[in-house]
């Protein structure tokens, strides 16, 4: 029996205009605003490690850390070097008077922002301190709002997932090697077809776009210093589902390494009703997510699979396929319409005065 609630809409979220607007100075704090509360019954997967402890940590040459902190260009440099600054580390949890701390494999170190509302939760629930950063970090209309990084997609079981519902409802999962590959595998070796459709999605604008980039960034770094291609694969990803996706603490910064469990409906917070997955993008899970949210069904994600048999639910949309890879039916009917999104969005950002490519 799942526990039933009412979910609110979250009024006080800004709309893309109003997060436009300032640079978010003053939308921003009103999404933080968070509907409702909710109990989380399930038990995380915990690993017995220490998520504040680096896996390297010395200091920066003297030479080298004279003044850094003192201006941008200096801050620069220093997460240049895989570096935490005096802030950073005070974020974190850490000692902010402490020699800068440098992470194994520092390009993977990831920016603190603002926690998700369910998140700061379900860190209560595992009993676990809050770290400042939860709610004193700068927001982010899709850090602070999307489902993050650290959730477990294992959780989710053997439940398939269509590109768009990946890019939809797990975008910061973009870090992940088999997120990667599986867009990989189905000639998506650019960048429009994964961070212009995020973009769309939650209708951000800049200067708070994903960066196409970081994305790029992200796939050779996990692919061995190289850029990847289709042809490394020998066809499209079978397996639809993420249960064997790997979990790596390497993609994450402090505390991003503790895997934890998440509300099925949480998933789609930030991104608008009318514009969750339709027709063939449209598959169990999305299925699922819309039977929870219509009647207020409380479900974590370790919960899906008994939560789809119980439900007696089904495909909204068929996952087999006899001639097309349904990753590349994705892509064909995406392309066109993301490339030319995407060059309005780079118009924008130079008003602004900013360039993305």
């Amino acid at each position: 029996m799942f526990v039933s609630r009412m979910f609110e809409n979250d009024d006080s979220v800004p709309s893309p205009q109003e997060r436009a607007s300032d640079l978010f100075q003053e939308a921003a704090p009103q999404a933080t605003d968070y509907a409702g509360s909710f109990s989380i019954r399930a038990t995380p997967r915990v690993p017995q490690v220490n998520p504040l402890e680096p896996t390297a940590a010395y200091s920066i040459p003297e030479h080298v850390n004279m003044g850094l902190e003192a201006n941008d260009r200096g801050i620069a440099a220093m997460r240049a070097m895989g570096y935490l600054t005096e802030d950073e580390r005070h974020a974190a949890g850490l000692d902010d008077q402490a020699p800068p701390i440098a992470y194994h494999r520092p390009q993977f170190k990831s920016r603190n922002y603002r926690w998700t509302p369910a998140r700061t939760e379900v860190w209560n629930t595992m009993e676990m301190e809050v770290p400042e950063v939860a709610e004193a970090a700068e927001w982010h209309p899709i850090h602070s709002v999307a489902t993050p990084t650290n959730v477990d997609i294992r959780l989710i079981g053997n439940v398939p997932l269509t590109a768009a519902e990946i890019l939809s409802f797990f975008p910061l999962h973009y870090n992940n090697k088999h997120f990667q590959d599986r867009f990989l595998s189905a000639g998506m070796t650019g960048n429009i077809e994964v961070v212009g459709f995020i973009n769309h999605r939650r209708a951000v604008v800049a200067p708070f776009l994903l960066h196409g980039n970081t994305y790029s960034t992200y796939k050779i770094n996990l692919h061995n210093g190289r850029v990847p291609s289709q042809s490394k694969f020998s066809g499209p990803v079978t397996d639809l589902t993420p249960q064997s996706w790997d979990f790596s603490t390497l993609n994450h910064g402090p505390l991003d390494g503790v895997p934890i469990d998440y509300p099925l409906i949480e998933t789609a917070r930030g991104v608008d009703r009318a514009l969750w997955p339709q027709g063939e993008d449209a598959g169990l899970y999305t299925s699922a997510l819309a039977h929870a949210f219509d009647r207020g069904h409380h479900v974590m994600l370790s919960e899906l699979e008994r939560y789809i048999y119980e439900q007696g639910l089904s495909l909204a949309a068929s996952t087999s396929y006899t001639n097309l890879h349904p990753d590349v039916s994705y892509k064909g009917r995406w392309s066109a319409m993301l490339r030319t999104y995407w060059v309005e969005l780079k118009e924008g950002a130079k008003k602004l005065g900013l360039k993305y490519k």
